[in-house]
């Protein structure tokens, strides 16, 4: 699961807070909601809000705020905080101490929600509530899982893909690539992008290239279920309703993932037994 995925699943459910203990807004696209950090005349969105990261003049926003993402010598800049767990960390200080965390810039953070709030068509034309139903749907994935098949610490570590060689699938070639680990709904699953191509060539492409449809799933290395949480289509991420996912064999999907999953654990150290 890329970040801007997870970003837009957690619409409206998790929270931006400062070092020093500081709630700094709801991370939400709605602009009328007092707490969201996209309400410009709210006290966490505005350039003149107490609690603003983009208050360029406070102590949470700007190039010289204490606790500022913006502040290029911040050593405790503000995170992102899911279910009750740091998961981001939001600064463009290359040294700040994330403690292992995922590091996002301010302004990105910003766009990902200001888009979702200009454009209902953005993801592939797909209506807003879909990505709401998603976020739902998700939720409600983790709540009623066993608590042994719980993910307790949702933190996203972005990687360098790890490629599976093209494996040819009907009419078309598959690659897996891994990019994310943990994975953010299952216990042991690692977040794997299924690219589809005409060619071995296309599955190399970007999704820049409008070229290739990635397929977004999370597959548990250990039993071999997942999940298939959406799809990405021209670099635009589409979350649909989260549908069960099972590896099996002599399928060149299953294979695909199989290798990609297994080269990553390889680097790693580890075993999917």
């Amino acid at each position: 699961m890329s970040i801007p995925q997870f970003l837009t699943g957690i619409n409206g459910i998790a929270q931006l807070w400062a070092a020093d203990g500081q709630f700094l807004g709801l991370l939400s696209s709605d602009r009328h909601d007092p707490n969201s950090i996209s309400n410009l005349h709210g006290i966490y969105g505005s350039t003149h809000g107490t609690h603003s990261i983009r208050n360029f003049h406070g102590m949470y926003g700007g190039s010289h705020g204490s606790y500022s993402p913006y502040n290029l010598y911040c050593n405790n800049p503000p995170f992102v905080i899911y279910q009750g767990q740091p998961v981001l960390t939001v600064t463009r200080n290359a040294y700040a101490q994330t403690n292992g965390l995922s590091v996002i810039d301010p302004d990105f953070l910003l766009d990902i929600y200001v888009q979702l709030n200009n454009s209902a068509n953005l993801f592939d034309s797909a209506p807003i509530d879909w990505f709401n139903q998603a976020a739902f749907d998700t939720q409600q994935n983790i709540n009623q899982a066993p608590a042994n098949e719980a993910l307790a610490n949702p933190t996203i570590v972005i990687l360098e893909p790890e490629q599976s060689p093209p494996i040819f699938a009907q009419n078309h070639f598959v690659r897996a690539e891994v990019y994310s680990y943990p994975g953010l709904q299952i216990k042991d699953g690692i977040g794997v992008s299924l690219k589809l191509g005409a060619t071995p060539q296309d599955t190399y492409l970007t999704d820049s290239s409008g070229v290739d449809t990635s397929l977004i799933l999370e597959v548990n290395h250990k039993t071999g279920e997942g999940f298939i949480t959406g799809y990405s289509k021209n670099a635009m991420p589409v979350l649909t309703e989260i549908q069960p996912f099972k590896l099996s064999l002599n399928d060149p999907y299953s294979t695909a993932i199989s290798y990609a999953c297994a080269h990553y654990l390889n680097l790693r150290g580890e075993s999917a037994d």
